[in-house]
């Protein structure tokens, strides 16, 4: 709830058009949820490799749409951008170590 008055008061501060923005930071939440269950819960590195890719490209969408409405606002979600880039690499090789053996 404390994001979702975030991004609200992001909105209702700028005037911009909040659909767009609740979308697209609902969405990489709901990605974000779901990548735990797919690696972890039911041990599909595969499935979580492409994924952590879609989290990252909606992460990305995210960051861009925040940008244009508050720079600070855009640049706070940087190290996350990063962080999800780290973990797609561990990822990625956790799945091509897993699938030789």
């Amino acid at each position: 709830m404390g994001f979702r008055t975030c991004v609200d008061n992001l909105i209702n501060l700028h005037g911009c058009s909040s659909g767009v923005i609740a979308i697209l930071f609902g969405g990489q939440l709901i990605l974000n949820l779901l990548w735990p269950y797919l690696f972890f819960y039911i041990r599909r590195p595969d499935l979580a490799f492409y994924e952590i890719g879609a989290l990252w490209i909606s992460i990305l969408a995210t960051l861009i749409s925040f940008w244009k409405v508050n720079p600070i606002a855009g640049g706070l979600l940087v190290p996350y951008l990063f962080w999800v880039l780290f973990a797609s690499y561990l990822n990625g090789k956790i799945w091509q170590l897993n699938r030789s053996s």
